[in-house]
């Protein structure tokens, strides 16, 4: 008899704790769910914000002006051409460190000038 309690007590025990690990576990996504929830509502909120201001006078006026060049009768369109980029400067080669002269000796670029075009040993 004692050992049908024993393993009566020892099944509801096991029973008990998977359900409530199972519990656990639902209200964790539960939770994740509502902050998913409340997430989308704020995104919701804000696309229909959107969607009142497109259709309102105002921003198909700007859009018309900003994006498309459009004035209004009367008015005087300017554009403003931006100046030109700079082009990229390569990207600087590696350069060797000049050979050091000894004091008194004469270099050869001492002797022959650099002029441009021209290649110097």
């Amino acid at each position: 008899m004692l050992l049908v309690a024993v393993t009566l007590l020892l099944y509801f025990s096991v029973a008990i704790v998977g359900r409530m690990v199972q519990m656990y576990e639902l209200r964790q996504e539960q939770a994740r769910l509502e902050q998913e929830l409340a997430a989308l509502a704020a995104r919701r909120q804000e696309l229909e914000r959107l969607k009142e201001e497109a259709d309102s006078d105002a921003y198909l006026e700007r859009v018309a002006r900003e994006h498309l060049g459009l004035v209004k009768p009367g008015e005087i369109g300017v554009v403003v051409i931006p100046p030109p980029l700079a082009p990229e400067a390569p990207p600087a080669a590696q350069v060797a460190p000049a050979p050091v002269t000894p004091p008194g000796a004469r270099s050869r670029r001492a002797v022959r000038p650099e002029r441009p075009g021209f290649l110097h040993p």
